[in-house]
């Protein structure tokens, strides 16, 4: 009886050891995957950009650090352009709702989800050039 506790307990230590060190390999950056599978564009070819879903993330990354410092909730009421930006990916309400239409996506620029899909979606497609920071990004 005691050597099958025993064996029980090591194997649950190791499951837990396992466990940890699969915790603390987990990387620091967020990933944000799209909530419906229809919305996911594959993209064997590059958008013009060179944007693939390969590299999409990490342009993505990119864009929030120089777009909004990683502050959620930024709003910026008048960017160089006069009109107000919205959102850690700083969106234009106008540019916003012209892709809604154009991808089928509905989306709130202000929700962190949302935008990143918006992103992921508009990056693909070959629209970086709307972002200030893109060529900083990706060059």
């Amino acid at each position: 009886m005691y050597s099958l506790l025993s064996e029980k307990l090591s194997s649950l230590i190791i499951a837990l050891g396992l466990l940890g060190n699969a915790i603390a390999a987990t990387p620091a950056t967020y990933e944000v995957r799209p909530l419906h599978q229809e919305l996911v564009i594959k993209s064997p070819v590059a958008s013009q950009d060179g944007i693939t879903e390969e590299n999409v993330w990490s342009v993505i990354d990119g864009l929030i650090a120089c777009e909004s410092r990683g502050v959620r909730g930024t709003i910026n009421p008048k960017d160089v352009d006069g009109r107000p930006k919205y959102g850690e990916l700083q969106f234009d309400s106008r540019t916003w709702a012209m892709w809604e239409k154009e991808f089928g996506f509905k989306g709130d620029p202000m929700n962190r989800h949302d935008a990143i899909e918006m992103t992921r979606l508009a990056l693909l497609a070959g629209y970086g050039y709307n972002w200030g920071c893109f060529k900083q990004v990706v060059h």
